[in-house]
């Protein structure tokens, strides 16, 4: 069974923040997805900062089925505050998150919902390694990383590729966070 599958079939485990609560991405996610993205607070940091049509975006989910990815979105009550996400998850798993609503950022809800969703990925689905691509200039979400055990894999002239190994997570961020 491929892990795409596995980490849908088990979403259910995943834990989320006291309050919040985790849908899989569908189309009806769509207009708000293009929302986030497409916010310049948001673009800057993208890998691909052009700016997302929604007529994109909803081809992408309607066939979603043949992505090697899960994006799950973040609702606090019934309001969508954010969209995570592991793609290549049979090759080379990165992690990607958007927290789209304002005023949920910068109050620790990114590293909450990162905690929870890398427990899920080490513990719960025993994997070994999860990756990171972040833009040169998002310093602190590469500083973060690298407190979390995240070690630099490798870059280039705009990206900084960061890789976390099942143990280093264990070894520092669990105990870190908890």
């Amino acid at each position: 069974m491929k892990t795409k599958d596995i980490f849908i079939e088990r979403l259910q485990e995943l834990e989320a923040p006291e309050g919040f609560a985790w849908e899989l991405i569908n189309k009806s996610h769509a207009p708000v997805v293009v929302k986030w993205r497409n916010d310049p607070a948001i673009l800057s940091f993208m890998e691909m900062d052009n700016k997302l049509k929604l007529e994109d975006q909803i081809a992408f989910l309607e066939n979603y089925c043949l992505y090697d990815r899960v994006d799950i979105i973040l609702f606090s009550k019934n309001k969508p505050v954010g969209v995570f996400n592991i793609k290549n998850l049979d090759s080379q798993p990165e992690y990607g998150a958007i927290i789209g609503e304002a005023e949920y950022r910068g109050k620790g809800l990114g590293t909450k919902v990162k905690l929870l969703i890398f427990k899920y990925w080490f513990c719960t689905l025993n994997k070994e390694t999860i990756y990171s691509r972040n833009k040169k200039l998002n310093e602190k979400i590469i500083k973060s990383n690298i407190s979390w055990g995240f070690e630099k894999f490798g870059e280039d002239e705009d990206l900084v590729l960061l890789k976390l190994e099942k143990d280093d997570f264990i070894n520092v961020s669990l105990k870190k966070f908890n």
